[in-house]
Formats: C-alpha cells, sequence, structure tokens
C-alpha cells in the first residue's frame, strides 16, 4: 500500500514561478494511487494500474496505443495497456489508481485500445491544483481532491461497475496489508476453490489476483523511495522474489529501471519512517502490520475533516 506522508508548511516559500521550482519531479503517495508531475519524458509502459495523464501548459504530448496516435491534452488509459508517451520537454501530471482504488474498475469497461482522449475543457478546473502541485505548494488534501476529482471528470462518461464480492473485497483488504500472501492464508476468507475464486476475483476486479499482488509489492516498495536501501533489501521487504524480479516488474510498468527513482535525487517526496528503515537495514523484519497501519493513518489524516497536510513535496 502506498503512503502519503504529511510534509512541512512551505506555503511562505511558494516559488515565483512554476519554471524557477519544477526543476525536480514530483510525487505523492496514496493507500490506492499515486500522483505525479515532471518536466516531460518519453516512455514505454505496461501498468496494472489506471493512468489519467494531463499537460501542464499549452503544448500537447503525443500517445500511442497500437497503430493509434494521438496529440492531446489530456488521456486515460484503461489497466493492462502497452502506451507511449512522447512528451520530452512537455511538462505534465499523472494520476494513478491502484487496483484497490474505488473508480480502478471502471476504466476497464474502456472500449477498443484501451485510450480515451479527454477533452482539454472538461480538465481545465483542475489545472490550477495541478500546476500548484508541480510548484510544490499544494497541501495534502488538496492533492487528495484533485486526484479524485480528476477521476470522476475523466470516468463520467463511463458506466459505473457491479458491486464488488465481500470476499473479493476481504481478500484485497489482506494482499493491501501482506502483497506476500499465500492463498494457504487466503483460502480461509473465501471458502471457494482457488480455481473459482481466481475466476471471480479476475472478472469483479479487472486483472487477475496474481496481478494484483504484484501491484500491491510494488505500492509496499515505494514505501523505501528515499530510504537509502538497496534494491534487493528493498524488494525482499516488499515481497519480492528478489532484486531482479523486482527490476523486471518495475521497470515493465513505468519505463525506466527502479534504480532511477530509489536512489537519485531527480524525485521530491517523504520516504518511509526512518525506524522502520533502520529496522530493516540492520536486517530485522519489517512488521508489515505496522507498516500498513502507518499508511491507514497517514491517508485518514490526508482526509480529514479540517486543515491540510501540507504541500506535495519539499521545495526543489
Amino acid at each position: 500500500m502506498m503512503l502519503d506522508v504529511p510534509l512541512p508548511d512551505l506555503q511562505a516559500d511558494r516559488p515565483a514561478s512554476m519554471s524557477a521550482a519544477a526543476r525536480r519531479n514530483r510525487l505523492r503517495l496514496y493507500s490506492d494511487g499515486f500522483i505525479f508531475s515532471c518536466e516531460g519524458f518519453d516512455s514505454t509502459s505496461y501498468r496494472y494500474s489506471t493512468t489519467v495523464l494531463i499537460a501542464l501548459g499549452d503544448e500537447p504530448f503525443e500517445v500511442s496505443v497500437g497503430a493509434r496516435v494521438e496529440r492531446c491534452h489530456a488521456a486515460a488509459f484503461r489497466p493492462l495497456v502497452t502506451r507511449t508517451l512522447r512528451a520530452r520537454g512537455v511538462p505534465f501530471i499523472c494520476l494513478d489508481l491502484s487496483p484497490n482504488h474505488p473508480r480502478y474498475r471502471a476504466f476497464n469497461r474502456l472500449d477498443g485500445d484501451g485510450m480515451l482522449v479527454v477533452p482539454r475543457d472538461d480538465l481545465a478546473e483542475l489545472l490550477p491544483d495541478a500546476r500548484a502541485f508541480h510548484e510544490g505548494v499544494l497541501g495534502c488534501r488538496s492533492s487528495r481532491a484533485m486526484l479524485y476529482r480528476a477521476v470522476e471528470l475523466a470516468a463520467r462518461q463511463l458506466d459505473p461497475p457491479e458491486p464488488l464480492d465481500p470476499r473479493v473485497e476481504r481478500v484485497m483488504v489482506e494482499v493491501e496489508r501482506n502483497p506476500a500472501s499465500t492463498w494457504e492464508q487466503l483460502a480461509p476468507l473465501v471458502n471457494v476453490s482457488r480455481d473459482r475464486f481466481s475466476h471471480l476475483f479476475s472478472r469483479q476486479v479487472g486483472i487477475s489476483l496474481r496481478l494484483f499482488a504484484q501491484t500491491m509489492k510494488i505500492h509496499a516498495a515505494a514505501r523505501y523511495y528515499g530510504s537509502g536501501m538497496s534494491l534487493t533489501e528493498i524488494a525482499q521487504a516488499a515481497g519480492f522474489a528478489d532484486g531482479a524480479h523486482f527490476s523486471k516488474v518495475y521497470s515493465r510498468a513505468f519505463g525506466r529501471p527502479p534504480n532511477d527513482t530509489f536512489h537519485g535525487d531527480s524525485i521530491a517526496l517523504y520516504p518511509l519512517p526512518e525506524p522502520m528503515v533502520r529496522q530493516t537495514r540492520r536486517g530485522m523484519p519489517v512488521d508489515t502490520d505496522a507498516v500498513w497501519r502507518y499508511g491507514r493513518q497517514q491517508a485518514e489524516e490526508a482526509e480529514g475533516p479540517a486543515g491540510d497536510g501540507g504541500p506535495a513535496s519539499a521545495a526543489a
């Protein structure tokens, strides 16, 4: 599960212009997705998540799925679609919905190639907040509200999915808590055969239970951004078989190796609390329940009724 950590209040240090501040990529992590902004790059990716891309300026980006190529200012993508983005020098924001997001399944209903071009005017109300996020001055709760509003606007022409079976919900919560859960651990939650439940899960969620668990492992790995841990340590803590497997899964999903993200200084964000990092680096097993509870606590604080949790990331 991804975490959203409230950050220090930097509103007084707001830069005079976006160009002066947006020298680093920015990332805010949530329990059911993330928001990422950057100055633009080219990539090819295949994600288990739903993605909404929005250009931050007047220049559009180019996206292609199969033989279809579009130049646009906003687009949404169904999960499990290979897409190529050409946005070098084009600032954009990426709103990524994990399979445990309540609106994730609506995008599985995208027909055809799985790409939905969203008219620029439909998302115009989000641009001030999106640009503030890129500057590093949008608060935690405001960022969360922007994520949900963008999803609602992009999905309003899609039919709502059927309600989840309670057994599927129970398994999703358990795998979110412990991505390395085995079928033997999950079976008591469903009381049906593995084959029957696998079919039910895939039909309702839109991806297999195996891919859902893999996505949750990627989220678990994201807790260790900026921790200084090696990729092998991160892979082990997140439930991957080894560093090579983690690197392969991550590279396919994001179009770049994890080393570029985890060990560079190009992304502004906050990592896992230091005591948990020290615990892992000393070879001690991480208390996954504690990490899960920490993420839930931070998400609840981010979505509370009053106040704002600080800006989207540290100043560049």
